[in-house]
Formats: C-alpha cells, structure tokens, sequence
C-alpha cells in the first residue's frame, strides 16, 4: 500500500510497514502519526494496533485513516510484544519499522535506513541513534550517551555486554524477523533487546550515526510500570544468551560481557532498589568489570558518601573566616 501524500525520489524502493503498539495514548498517538506520514517514502504500510485502550486512543486513531493507515485491536491487552507481533502478521512489505506512540521519526529516517540495508542482503536489521526528551521536557543529545555502537557480523557481542538500541530507531528485514521467530511475548520487558541479539547472531547488523527519533519519556509507559524489576529481567536475558553461546564467548568475554551489564545495570537499580543494585555492582567487581569505578560508585552513593558531598558543599558555601 502507498501512503497518500508521498512523494519518493524516483526510484523504486522496497516497501516497509510501519507498525504502531498503541495503549491509551490518546494524547500522543497524532504526534507519532504525522511523522510517518513526513517520511516522504513512496511505499508504507501503516498499521496501529490498539492494545486494549480504555481512553479515546481508538478514536484518534480512525480519524487518520483516511490517510492510508490500517487500525486493528487486540483482545484484551497483549502488551508490546504481543501487539508488535500482531502487527508484523497483518502485513505483507520487505521491511519492518517500529514507532512507539509517545514517540516520533525525524524527517528522512526511513530512506537513510532502506538505502543501508539495500545495500548488504544478509543484514537483519538496522539502527540510528536517538534524541531523548525527559519527563522535564529537557532535550538530551543521546538515549543512550553516546555509547559506542557496533555493526556488522560480530555487533551481537557489543549487544550482550550494552544496549544502544531504541525499538523505534530499527529498519529490519522482515525475513529475517519471521525466521527467528520475532518478539518473545513471556518477557514482560526487555523483550526488545532480546530480538536485536537474535537477530544480530542471524547476520550483520548496519547504524546510521544520526539522530533520526526522539524518544519521549512517559510516567505511563510499560518500561516505567516495570522499572523495578528491569534489573531481574535484563539480566538474566543476557545471563540466558552468554550461556546459550557456550564456545562462542571465551571464559573472558564472558566475564567481561556479565561484568560489563551487571554494571550498568546494577547503576541503574540502585537509585531505587539498592539492594539489588548492591548485588549486581558486587557481582561486577568480582567478575572484574571496573573494580575501582564501580567501589568509587558504591562509596558515593552511600549514606556517607551523600553527608560528605553535602559538607562540602556546606563548606562552599560558608564565608571565609576572618
């Protein structure tokens, strides 16, 4: 299906559906839309799927489809894999891209990617970096702060020690979505950084460094509703993918790659579960992974370590003494 409106190069170009999990986004939903339709690609599929909206999110959504997009819904809520699943199966084009609803592509993100692909027939997918806008409303350069993408046939090996993926930033080859069997609908989270490490073991992965989507933090968002168990879900996915890999991974990748998350990760968690936090940033020392940052870490965060940041502060502050 051609998308009304648009306008293309001249050239033929494969076609890509663009497939949009929807859960009572009635506020943001039109935000994402219209910046599909500014793609300017001459062949989309657009198709929302409503995941068990309660609010006008359905709505909304049937007043664009005059405008070349397909609406369907789910029984009951599937989640995001499951809705995302769902919306693979009701189309039928080369390439799959997935938008958030709170979220939005910046002009020219889908040509950039199909040129990339197009260009190696074994990639599976491929990524951009992605702007971030906080529940503050403060721009930051980088979902991820700049951390280092990989592409090619070894990115799965950045993949299992970091993520720098953001689901609306991929172009992927629906072959090769199908084959691996797409998202894992029994993970609850994370399920997306599972797919990309699939899929980067099926073959090369490709970047294009710019920033093509902004991401927009939501309160409502399934990654919020699960932040305190992302710890316990992340990392044993990755714990599951390191043991699954056997001989591929030497005994020191493998403690670099654990340490390496457990890091991360174990940073992440203990500004709201220290005690998991604890365990992971502990595991990360033992295993090697940045001994000394990871003790300074632990050390600043402390109780302590705030009385001392606030003393000296205080101390800052304080006219000097005559």
């Amino acid at each position: 299906m051609s998308n009304p409106g648009s306008g293309g190069e001249g050239q033929a170009r494969p076609s890509i559906a663009v497939v949009i999990p929807c859960h009572n986004a009635e506020k943001t939903v039109s935000r994402a839309l219209e910046s599909v339709f500014a793609q300017n690609y001459p062949d989309l599929e657009i198709v929302a799927v409503d995941d068990g909206s309660t609010d006008a999110t359905a709505e909304i959504l049937k007043t664009h489809m005059h405008r070349g997009l397909r609406l369907i819904r789910t029984d009951g809520v599937r989640g995001a894999a499951g809705a995302r699943n769902m919306g693979v199966r009701a189309t039928r084009s080369d390439y799959i891209a997935f938008l958030d609803a709170d979220d939005e592509w910046l002009p020219g993100k889908l040509i950039q990617q199909a040129d990339v692909i197009e260009a190696e027939p074994r990639m599976t997918f491929v990524a951009c970096r992605s702007r971030f806008v906080d529940l503050e409303g403060q721009l930051i350069e980088d979902l991820y702060n700049r951390a280092a993408p990989a592409s090619g046939a070894e990115a799965w090996r950045t993949l299992l020690a970091y993520n720098f993926v953001a689901t609306p930033a991929v172009l992927l080859r629906r072959s090769a979505f199908v084959r691996i069997g797409g998202f894992d609908e029994t993970l609850p989270i994370a399920e997306d950084q599972d797919l990309w490490i699939r899929l980067a073991l099926s073959g090369p992965i490709g970047f294009v460094d710019a920033p093509l989507l902004v991401v927009h933090a939501s309160a409502d968002s399934l990654s919020a509703r699960y932040n305190e168990r992302r710890a316990e879900f992340e990392y044993a996915i990755i714990r599951r993918h390191v043991d699954h890999l056997g001989s591929r991974l030497s005994f020191a990748e493998r403690q670099r790659i654990l340490g390496c998350r457990a890091s991360r990760i174990g940073r992440s968690a203990y500004k709201h579960d220290k005690r998991t936090g604890l365990r992971l940033l502990v595991r990360a020392i033992i295993s090697g992974y940045e001994p000394f940052t990871n003790l300074a870490y632990l050390v600043t965060e402390t109780v302590l370590g705030h009385r001392i940041r606030q003393f000296l502060r205080h101390r800052g502050r304080a006219p000097a003494s005559r």
